[in-house]
């Protein structure tokens, strides 16, 4: 018996989420390594589905805001990185430790906290080049983070990123970003194993152009949607279906 009863249900492609990363991947070009972001249930198209079926197409790597999120993927899959994006406390820390889940670092009470664990944790630099939600913003608060997490023998320092802010409408303040996270680069001289700072919009806008980059997020447009309606090349991933449940027919 159905435990389901309102005609009502979404309809996913998930081979049309494949093209979409896929076409994407050809305008970046097969140097840089796409991560899909699957946050929110994958936006809502099912977390666990989207990462069984794009893991079994050979994509290897994957983001997402909150811990739970990625414990609830690494039940399943043992052997994809996962990076988590949104702030982890103490305690997530150490699970994260234990679940070979990547965190990212953005203020220093959080630097404190990964003292304390002494577990084995990879972590990623968050610099805040305009945004203003997370991460260092000033060039000493970052050196100071950076060689804080350098020294620790327990920590992999594995990655550095930022995020744009405007990159679907404000070019000028996007190119402002990106000249600041390069002067933060060239400041700390480190042989990052990952670095990356595209969505969605400026990956496939700019991203092609960009030497100093290894990875890139792709959110929303990995389920088909963007903001400019040049990029016909990307699928529609949700369909919304129901049935018509009851017709009136009024008089004027």
């Amino acid at each position: 018996m159905s435990k389901f009863y309102r005609k009502t249900y979404a309809k996913i492609y998930l081979h049309h989420i494949l093209s979409n990363y896929n076409e994407i991947q050809k305008q970046v070009g097969t140097s840089k390594k796409i991560m899909p972001f699957v946050k929110a249930d994958a936006y809502g198209h099912g977390a666990r589905e989207v990462v069984a079926y794009l893991h079994q197409h050979g994509i290897d790597h994957y983001a997402v805001s909150l811990l739970e999120e990625a414990l609830e993927l690494r039940i399943e899959h043992k052997d994809i990185f996962l990076l988590c994006l949104g702030l982890v406390d103490e305690d997530g820390l150490l699970v994260a430790s234990e679940n070979k889940i990547a965190v990212t670092i953005s203020n220093f009470n959080q630097i404190s906290n990964v003292r304390k664990i002494e577990k084995p944790l990879t972590v990623h630099l968050k610099i805040d080049t305009g945004m203003h939600r997370l991460g260092f913003r000033s060039i000493e608060d970052i050196a100071h983070a950076f060689e804080e997490l350098k020294q620790m023998k327990h920590v992999n320092l594995q990655g550095i990123y930022t995020h744009f802010a405007t990159a679907d409408e404000d070019w000028d303040y996007y190119q402002k970003q990106l000249t600041r996270f390069k002067e933060v680069l060239v400041k700390l001289d480190y042989p990052f194993e990952m670095v990356h700072i595209s969505n969605s919009a400026s990956q496939l806008e700019k991203e092609p152009d960009f030497s100093f980059t290894t990875h890139t997020r792709l959110g929303i447009s990995l389920y088909g949607l963007t903001v400019s309606s040049k990029y016909d090349f990307l699928q529609n991933t949700f369909k919304l279906v129901t049935t018509v449940g009851q017709i009136n027919i009024l008089h004027p």
